[in-house]
């Protein structure tokens, strides 16, 4: 009995997820639609026709609407961000890669200091990197030792959702309360993003995969930037801008979530074309020798930024549903060889 109220839950839950991306999918569409015209019939057949032939079903078709709209033509190899999440997801990187959302795993996982991390708070303790217990007391005098910003991240946190900015006047039993988290210093970012806006820290989203031959390589990168009334990038008010794996360049085009483009940040003017993005290929070449460390997570969607020091300082890194229709998008298939179609096949293997 347990059995089968738990398959109706599971597929109760499917249908709700599928549900909730095709909204999404038709939301973009329609906001492309109005300046790229209606998708046609045959584009929209193209893509019905690989969702149910190579992926299994039309319930992947939305995304291939939203990605074929963007470029008016299909190319095949697309990942729906949906197949993505039901299919991908589980099968490489499974329980793995639920560790990305503990922070305080981190130092024992990359022992690496581009990770801003300073103390970690875990049933309610204080842990130092280290992980030696250290007392409230004795963080809230470093603090005070060290009067600056700071960030706060509890678990789980994404997308901006459940990160504080603190002044150096804030109280650590305040932070307690909050959850299990980490505290880490402020960033403070490389002149060339605080020319594009200054009162947030920009964000690269940087993305690897390693194929069955275990090596890793970077798919799809992307520049995220804040409003001028935001502290923090946020998803769903921010702008992306797409960036070229092979010269480091900004794309002439920004969006924002709608899909609207953009030349030039709306609120500083800042015009995108022609910009190099500082460090890129030695932030390429430490996130692919991070990802080594954890090569059970076969995909890693990496947050990363240069601070005012030239330092590379990475601020997450999510190993479960990082969200790949944005690079698919705009630069993709970024999986195109990887052989991901055939995953959702009965006793399948990857070709590669």
């Amino acid at each position: 009995m347990y059995s089968k109220v738990l398959n109706i839950y599971k597929y109760y839950q499917k249908r709700q997820y599928h549900a909730m991306h095709k909204r999404i999918a038709e939301n973009k569409l329609q906001h492309l639609e109005r300046t790229k015209g209606k998708l046609s019939e045959y584009l929209r057949r193209q893509c019905d026709s690989y969702a149910k032939e190579v992926l299994g079903s039309k319930k992947y078709a939305p995304w291939l609407y939203v990605y074929t709209s963007m470029h008016n033509k299909f190319k095949e190899g697309w990942m729906p961000d949906n197949y993505y999440g039901e299919i991908v997801v589980p099968k490489l990187k499974g329980n793995y890669g639920s560790i990305a959302n503990l922070k305080t795993l981190h130092a024992i996982l990359f022992n690496s200091s581009s990770f801003p991390y300073l103390f970690y708070y875990v049933n309610g303790q204080w842990l130092t990197n280290e992980y030696d217990v250290v007392t409230a007391e004795h963080v809230q005098n470093y603090i005070i030792s060290n009067p600056n910003k700071y960030v706060y991240k509890i678990d789980n946190s994404q997308s901006g959702k459940g990160v504080s900015i603190l002044e150096d006047s804030f109280k650590i039993k305040n932070l307690m309360i909050k959850g299990n988290g980490v505290l880490q210093s402020f960033i403070n970012q490389h002149e060339f993003f605080d020319d594009i806006i200054s009162n947030s820290v920009a964000t690269l989203r940087m993305t690897t995969a390693i194929n069955q031959q275990g090596k890793v390589s970077l798919v799809g990168a992307y520049l995220r930037v804040g409003k001028s009334k935001d502290n923090i990038v946020l998803s769903a008010s921010g702008y992306r801008i797409p960036i070229d794996l092979k010269n480091a360049n900004l794309s002439e085009i920004g969006y924002d979530n709608n899909l609207t483009e953009y030349q030039t940040h709306p609120d500083t003017g800042y015009v995108f074309k022609n910009k190099v993005v500082p460090n890129f290929f030695d932030i390429e070449k430490e996130l692919i020798a991070l990802h080594y460390k954890v090569p059970f997570v076969r995909i890693i969607g990496w947050d990363v930024i240069i601070d005012k020091y030239n330092k590379t300082k990475i601020m997450e890194w999510n190993g479960m549903h990082n969200t790949i229709y944005f690079d698919e998008m705009t630069k993709g298939p970024i999986f195109k060889g990887y052989g991901f179609e055939n995953l959702w096949k009965e006793n399948s293997h990857l070709e590669v």
